[in-house]
């Protein structure tokens, strides 16, 4: 939905009790609130985006909002998203501490793969690590953005995700008091 409201004198605008801060510089200046129960957008009279933030607002505070004079809304005025990017794929010898170096970053992928040549897939904001055997060995947040994937030195487009490493089976007794232990947690 989409309302107009004046900035007031503290520049601490308030739309059904979500306080959204806007600064004494605008104060007096009438804004286009557009919301839904995802995001909150402030725009100038002429369309300009000043802000954007996280709605608070549930189903019953916009219908509160549309009866006291809000007006249906079209689309949210975001920018349009950038170009999927595609997945890439290099390879990399992870050093002795467990890292390995892509475009100029330093990502440690663990210990363990110390001295092994791993694959890693980068897809989005995920980043895999898949060692020689072909299963993927973890999983992590990917340093890089996505529109700097198809810029990577030796990157060539990604195959399928491998599924994990088999997962570990544990046998445990149970105690007297109806617990158990598995890897340092109290079940």
């Amino acid at each position: 939905m989409q309302l107009v409201r004046v900035v007031p004198p503290s520049g601490n605008l308030t739309v059904a009790q979500q306080q959204v801060w806007l600064g004494p510089t605008l104060a007096g200046t009438p804004v286009t609130i557009w919301v839904d129960t995802d995001r909150l957008h402030v725009l100038t009279a002429d369309g300009a985006r000043i802000k954007s933030s996280p709605s608070r607002l549930s189903q019953r505070d916009l219908a509160r909002l549309l009866a006291e004079g809000g007006a249906p809304a079209g689309p949210p005025p975001l920018p349009q998203p950038e170009p999927r990017t595609t997945a890439v794929e290099v390879d990399r010898i992870v050093n002795a501490c467990g890292g390995i170096s892509i475009a100029g970053r330093q990502i440690s992928v663990g210990m363990p793969l110390a001295g092994q040549r791993v694959r890693i897939r980068l897809d989005g904001i995920l980043l895999h690590v898949i060692d020689d055997a072909g299963q993927l060995r973890g999983t992590l947040r990917c340093p890089l953005p996505p529109t700097a994937l198809g810029r990577i030195r030796d990157a060539r487009p990604a195959s399928a995700v491998p599924p994990p490493a088999a997962i570990p089976e544990v046998e445990r007794v149970v105690s007297s008091n109806g617990s158990i232990q598995v890897a340092g947690q109290r079940i």
